[in-house]
């Protein structure tokens, strides 16, 4: 029991067994003044604030180059959906599609749009920094050239996918964004285990 500095060598009563004995050393623990509180709280006070400013720093570094990867993926997307309705249209109405048959015109569609739909997926997981994977996922796949590239008309596309899918690579390999991206899965799971 700790026993104040001036009742040291006197007889004094438990508060909590009603027992007399007599204080002979010094209390092992000593008490922390209100200023040393205040101290204490100032520096939590301090350390959050540096943490939620390498948390903003980190949704700015990494927020552009997610939304590239969206714009880009939707592009090819609304190209993919240009570019299949004048083929599809070629190759089902009896022109044969440049000497194609309709299947693998079809598959290449299709592949295209999935390939598309996942990198937007990937951005979305990337932007809202949920997924470090699901990120360098839609960079790859934004950065893998397609058969629809070689088109006059939509080379220019290839070049708007290289760029910004490299600039997403690099942005999600910083280290304040691989920590903010570490902090929301680590909250998430924190917030799941909280509902069960």
């Amino acid at each position: 029991m700790a026993v104040p500095r001036e009742l040291l060598g006197q007889e004094v009563e438990c508060p909590g067994c009603a027992k007399t004995f007599i204080s002979n050393e010094e209390p092992r623990r000593r008490r922390r003044r209100d200023d040393e509180y205040e101290d204490d709280d100032e520096d939590k006070i301090d350390r959050r604030l540096r943490l939620d400013d390498r948390r903003l720093d980190a949704f700015a570094k990494l927020r552009p180059p997610a939304i590239a990867l969206i714009v880009v993926g939707a592009l090819q997307f609304l190209v993919m959906g240009v570019l299949s309705a004048i083929f599809g249209t070629t190759a089902f109405g009896g022109g044969g599609g440049g000497g194609f048959g309709a299947a693998p015109i079809a598959g290449y569609f299709i592949i295209e749009f999935v390939r598309s739909t996942l990198a937007v997926v990937g951005a979305c997981q990337m932007l809202n920094a949920r997924s470090y994977g699901w990120g360098v996922t839609a960079s790859i796949l934004i950065i893998i050239p397609s058969c629809c590239h070689v088109t006059p008309w939509t080379f220019w596309l290839w070049f708007l996918n290289l760029a910004f899918g490299i600039w997403a690579l690099v942005i999600i390999n910083d280290s304040d964004v691989r920590w903010l991206i570490r902090q929301r899965q680590r909250e998430d799971t924190e917030m799941e285990r909280d509902r069960d």
